[in-house]
């Protein structure tokens, strides 16, 4: 029975069946359990996940003990593979031991010195003590006030846990690389101001915080990085990292002056402009073998290298075009610590870019003397020392200054020729 105001469609040819699609079950291969491979290939395993580029890094937001709301672990391209130690207690047992081993530990606060605190906490609560000679790099973080009567202070209870850090350092613990991170935030009063003319200092006592670290001994190769604002103490400092090479580094009585140590005042940068105010800046990077990462950097008025491919000529600045009208490459201008790094596709690999008269056969642009590419002012004399300090390692800068990059004023004092403050002492400015 129909119902009454409803049309019925008609509908011509006929039925339509509707196809029938039929699925063949294919059970899922049965698992395979992690434990049962080789004990070799599981260590592989936990090298390709843990080892990498992974970099432990825990940050104090805020005080602790509250230490889940700023933990944090940075990781390569790899991702995060820490998650396999939470699978069972076999492979954590298993796996600890390349995380540990192979990662690098960062500890930074960011209220000051709460570093040292969650440092002590981590590697006293957190680090089982099976593992704890496994770790091998290690770097914390943590600022320094200066008392009117020279003393120095961590602030709070702070000295007393750096001491009690770097006594489990020294006992528990086979750390193999230190960084340190050191910074004098306070402005210097006027009756602590230090004229390098004249060679005087306030204060000039060794730091507490030093004294706690040289319980740590044996290390393959230390690191310090220390800076102030703008109170110069560069006595104290110097003092300090000696004792601390000599102390705590391994064949680090047999260092000379300045082996692995660089210091300088450089001009505070403010947006992308340099300040006319001044900061100490010290850096020390050395090993057991004498041997030391630090970056030297020399002004120069033409760098090797980075002539225009299309042209050949030397660019006299970091950015802007060359006078051929082509996009200059700053990147290639800027550093030249890689004297091939940016060799033309059609030279040889084994003809090199050792200057531009080797290069004469090779680049068609090249058929008139040097003087001719090179910026108005520079000479040929120029050219060669620059390259000859290329070639002794130094970072090259073209010192006459570019506006966009803030490099128009106090360029000269940041990357001149007497830029270090090691003749102070009668030390080489070399260094």
């Amino acid at each position: 029975m129909e119902a009454k105001g409803v049309k019925r469609q008609k509908v011509d040819g006929p039925p339509v069946h509707k196809p029938c699609l039929f699925f063949v079950y294919t059970p899922d291969p049965p698992p395979f359990r992690l434990l049962d491979l080789p004990q070799e290939l599981r260590d592989h395993i936990y090298e390709y996940m843990l080892a990498g580029e992974a970099i432990f890094e825990r940050k104090a937001w805020e005080i602790l003990p509250n230490a889940r709301s700023f933990r944090s672990i940075k990781y390569g391209d790899g991702g995060s593979g820490v998650n396999i130690l939470r699978t069972c207690r076999q492979v954590y047992s298993e796996a600890k031991i390349v995380l540990y081993s192979h990662c690098d530990f960062i500890f930074t606060g960011g209220v000051p010195n709460t570093s040292i605190k969650l440092a002590l906490s981590f590697l006293k609560e957190v680090v089982p003590k099976d593992a704890r000679m496994k770790i091998r790099s290690l770097q914390f973080n943590f600022h320094e006030r200066i008392l009117q009567n020279g003393q120095t202070t961590l602030g709070d209870s702070n000295n007393e846990a750096m001491r009690q850090l770097c006594d489990l350092l020294a006992n528990e613990y086979r750390i193999q690389h230190l960084r340190l991170r050191v910074w004098t935030p306070q402005r210097a009063t006027r009756e602590m101001k230090w004229v390098i003319d004249r060679g005087i200092e306030p204060y000039r006592q060794i730091p507490a915080w030093v004294l706690s670290l040289l319980a740590i001994k044996g290390l393959d190769r230390l690191s310090l990085s220390w800076a102030y604002n703008a109170f110069r103490c560069f006595g104290r400092t110097i003092d300090s990292a000696t004792l601390m090479r000599t102390t705590m580094l391994q064949n680090g009585n047999k260092r000379e002056k300045t082996d692995g140590m660089t210091s300088r005042l450089r001009h505070e940068n403010n947006f992308i402009r340099r300040n006319k105010e001044r900061r100490l800046s010290f850096e020390m990077d050395i090993d057991k073998n004498g041997k030391s990462q630090l970056e030297h950097m020399r002004r120069v008025k033409v760098v090797p290298d980075s002539e225009c491919k299309a042209c050949g000529h030397y660019p006299s600045k970091l950015v802007g075009n060359c006078v051929c009208g082509q996009k200059i490459d700053s990147e290639a201008v800027y550093d030249a610590t890689a004297p091939k790094a940016k060799m033309p596709e059609e030279v040889e690999s084994d003809q090199g870019t050792e200057g531009h008269e080797e290069a004469k056969d090779s680049k068609p642009w090249v058929q008139k003397p040097l003087t001719e590419y090179l910026p108005k002012g520079v000479t040929e004399e120029d050219f060669n020392r620059a390259k000859a300090l290329r070639e002794a390692g130094y970072r090259l800068h073209l010192g006459n200054g570019t506006p966009y990059l803030g490099e128009d004023t106090y360029i000269d004092s940041d990357f001149g020729d007497n830029d270090s403050l090691m003749s102070v002492y009668g030390w080489s400015d070399d260094e």
